[in-house]
């Protein structure tokens, strides 16, 4: 189920270069070798268009802060936050576990959970099991038997997402806490939702 819709079953053949496909693993590296050059052609067609105009912008060290002395120490989580973190995925959204079935074992799986993600800090490691998503295809429009008319849709495991947002905080209290974040930096601060976002436009 992908953001609460109903799953669809993909095709089990596809017109690739002429011909009708019926092994799945052949159409599994079709849909892999498209969707890795989708951003290769956008970048080549960009560059035949003589590439997008770039307003003049002002150097990165304009935006660095001043050097902190202090050292980041990542303390450990506990049950009680990982619980509140996972409260507050939404429903709705795309996961490899359903974030209802997440949220109903949220007090049994929190122990362990706690347990492995201080044991990974401990050690400075992200398990590359949490780096790995899912694509799946997803029907755009027009000829559903053409590969070109599908759309990737990456889910990452929702464990790494928690364990993303167990770092996050610890960060963003470092970095907030010692001055670091510019004050243009708004997409990594809490604002208000009617915050306003400095922007600038050039034609």
């Amino acid at each position: 189920e992908i953001r609460g819709k109903s799953k669809t079953i993909t095709k089990a053949d596809f017109v690739i270069d002429g011909s009708r496909v019926m092994c799945r693993r052949v159409i599994a590296c079709k849909f892999n070798e498209y969707f890795a050059s989708l951003a290769y052609n956008l970048n080549q067609e960009i560059l035949a268009n003589c590439g997008l105009p770039i307003a003049e912008t002002v150097s990165f060290e304009e935006y660095l802060s001043k050097s902190v002395k202090n050292s980041i120490f990542l303390r450990d989580t506990d049950p009680e936050e990982i619980i509140e973190i996972i409260n507050d995925f939404k429903t709705g959204k795309a996961s490899d576990i359903p974030i209802c079935v997440l949220k109903r074992s949220a007090k049994l799986i929190s122990v362990p959970l706690s347990r492995l993600y201080n044991n990974c800090m401990h050690k400075g490691e992200f398990p590359n099991a949490f780096k790995t998503g899912k694509i799946t295809p997803v029907f755009k429009k027009g000829n559903k038997e053409c590969i070109e008319n599908y759309r990737p849709v990456s889910i990452l495991p929702v464990f790494g997402k928690v364990f993303e947002k167990i770092i996050y905080k610890r960060l963003y209290s470092f970095l907030s806490s010692n001055g670091v974040l510019h004050d243009q930096k708004i997409w990594f601060q809490k604002r208000p939702f009617n915050y306003p976002c400095p922007s600038q436009i050039s034609e």
